[in-house]
């Protein structure tokens, strides 16, 4: 089969306005997903600003829990880092109330 220069022609803008359509859709779609999984991700490791966010407490008690053990703190580049498993798991044990 074969086709004109005009036949062509047509073909090719009509896939070049389905590759348009089709990117503005995949855009709207990726950018949904992005939406939702931002909403949904929650971080493992936790600053110690997260943290008091987290547990709603002011710095003197995120410090008094640290000094005591309740909480664990890990040090990075001079940062407080806290597992979020290890905060759950002291809520959950009632260590943190």
């Amino acid at each position: 089969m074969e086709i004109t220069t005009e036949q062509f022609n047509d073909l090719q803008t009509d896939v070049a306005s389905i590759k348009k359509i089709l990117g503005k859709e995949y855009k709207e779609e990726i950018a949904a997903i992005k939406k939702i999984l931002k909403k949904e991700y929650k971080p493992e490791i936790l600053t110690s600003s997260e943290v008091m966010n987290l547990l709603r407490i002011s710095r003197n008690t995120y410090n008094r829990m640290k000094d005591e053990g309740i909480i664990k703190v890990y040090t990075m580049r001079g940062k407080l880092l806290s597992k979020r498993i290890e905060i759950l798991q002291a809520l959950e044990e009632g260590k943190i109330n």
